[in-house]
């Protein structure tokens, strides 16, 4: 998923799609509604009540805001909130022509694709003896967290296809985070047939789980090194783990498309088959990211005739 700019789902009338930081649309491309896919677990009230004063601020500014939750407490919460929107997961935008089985030697126990901050918890994987962590944009991992300085790591930015590569040369990937968003990495696994070691967590990420693709363990270094060494010793079929994580991907890319198609139609656009926008958004090449426009181009209207041929 991309997160600086916007998913174009429709012109005419306009409606954007992002996650993250909202940034001011450009006149060419002002929008009648946005779909927020929400960036950290919402699963308390105090946010969930913050989301709602903001849906008043947007509604000011002439735009209809929805929030789209990626777990069941987060839904919960919103529908008890009032709060515009619906449960549909980011991993509708996570790309299935990238991320896939691709036939590797298995050179590492595990993976971990993650950000270089605390709350990754990098130290539950330092008892994992081949280890790589996949940082967000390079560094020096051993300064950031010794407990695993003997990892392998990427030294700059890993493109998708370089991160799909590297999944692939994994047993299992890594998700040690207790509260976070959905985390996209954990998916992307999922979808190269790549199975999943996993502490409790809170933001949607286990939404996608079940005993064939994931253990779950505490948060203890010893039981996350444990569970990767099951999984090195019990592989399972690759192909198996990743049509379940499609079908469950399709099923929310389908009511992304039930939901579109309400708006389009609220806001004078006319009654549109959300088939047509399945076809649309996910059965072209590349994707939505085809339909995506970064905040750093907004000042170049010709994007938008690119969208309009998406």
């Amino acid at each position: 998923m991309n997160f600086f700019g916007y998913y174009v789902l429709n012109l005419e009338p306009t409606i954007l799609a992002y996650l993250g930081q909202m940034h001011p649309p450009p006149e060419w491309l002002k929008p009648v509604a946005v779909i927020e896919h929400i960036p950290w677990w919402h699963g308390r009230l105090h946010k969930m009540i913050k989301r709602k004063a903001q849906q008043v601020f947007f509604s000011l500014k002439g735009i209809e805001h929805h929030l789209m939750v990626h777990a069941h407490d987060e839904e919960v919460m919103r529908q008890k909130c009032h709060v515009r929107g619906a449960f549909i997961s980011q991993n509708i935008y996570v790309s299935d022509e990238v991320y896939r089985p691709i036939p590797s030697e298995k050179i590492y126990d595990a993976i971990y694709v993650a950000q270089m901050k605390p709350f990754k918890r990098h130290h539950l994987a330092s008892k994992i003896p081949q280890l790589y962590i996949a940082t967000a944009w390079g560094g020096d991992l051993p300064a950031f967290c010794q407990d695993v300085g003997h990892a392998t790591f990427n030294e700059k930015r890993l493109d998708r296809t370089e991160l799909a590569g590297v999944i692939n040369q994994a047993h299992c990937s890594l998700a040690l985070s207790a509260e976070e968003g959905a985390m996209l990495a954990s998916f992307e696994s999922l979808l190269c047939g790549v199975p999943v070691v996993s502490t409790p967590s809170k933001g949607g990420r286990d939404e996608f789980f079940n005993e064939e693709n994931c253990i779950i363990v505490h948060p203890d270094a010893a039981a996350v090194a444990a569970a990767v060494a099951r999984w090195k010793r019990n592989p399972p079929a690759p192909q198996a783990i990743r049509t379940g994580a499609l079908q469950r991907q399709g099923a929310h890319r389908k009511k992304l498309c039930e939901y579109a198609a309400m708006l389009i139609k609220r806001h004078g656009g006319g009654t549109v088959d959300p088939k047509q926008l399945h076809a649309r958004y996910f059965g072209q090449p590349g994707g939505l990211n085809a339909r995506f426009i970064w905040a750093d181009t907004f000042d170049k209207p010709e994007q938008l005739k690119r969208v309009q041929n998406a």
